[in-house]
């Protein structure tokens, strides 16, 4: 009981550091990523780089990541894909959008389009991060399950007078 007790309050301090101190971090970081990637769309389409139509999706595009980069989780894209399939207006016009984009043929475009990939990867592995710590316990804990199933046999098996192997939680 006492391990399990230091467990779970070992969680909730680690959990309070990745959500208060960690991700914080990584979400300034990439916040500051989106601001250069904004300030290098603004520069291209000065220099007549970025087609006006794919400047606004663009611009539009970070402007809502810079307002919702800590919402990027598997429950939002979810709700996202979901809609997705069944609003056919979105789906049409968010095609209508990747079209766009698609049909620039800047490298700069295509460059700042996979930094953005990046930016919203890492923001979601960020978000989602804490989920971590409470699945890697699990994952070590079905792991070891197997591996006394694998030893299972061996050790209903061991002789009587093997008492060393079990010494830890038996009177002797």
């Amino acid at each position: 009981m006492d391990v399990f007790l230091f467990f779970i309050i070992f969680m909730a301090f680690a959990h309070f550091i990745y959500d208060g101190i960690i991700a914080p971090t990584i979400r300034r970081k990439l916040h500051g990523d989106l601001y250069a990637a904004r300030d290098e769309l603004r520069r291209l389409h000065a220099a007549g780089e970025c087609p006006d139509d794919a400047y606004e999706i663009f611009d539009n595009g970070i402007e809502q990541f810079l307002h919702h980069l800590s919402a990027i989780t598997i429950t939002s894209q979810l709700r996202f894909r979901r809609r997705y399939q069944n609003d056919a207006k979105l789906r049409a016009l968010v095609d209508g959008r990747i079209a766009v984009l698609r049909r620039c043929k800047t490298p700069a475009l295509h460059a700042l389009s996979k930094e953005l990939d990046r930016v919203t990867s890492a923001a979601f592995l960020s978000n989602m991060g804490v989920w971590f710590l409470y699945l890697v316990p699990i994952a070590v804990a079905a792991a070891m399950i197997n591996v006394v199933k694998r030893w299972a046999l061996a050790l209903f098996s061991t002789p009587a007078g093997s008492k060393d192997i079990f010494d830890d939680h038996c009177a002797v």
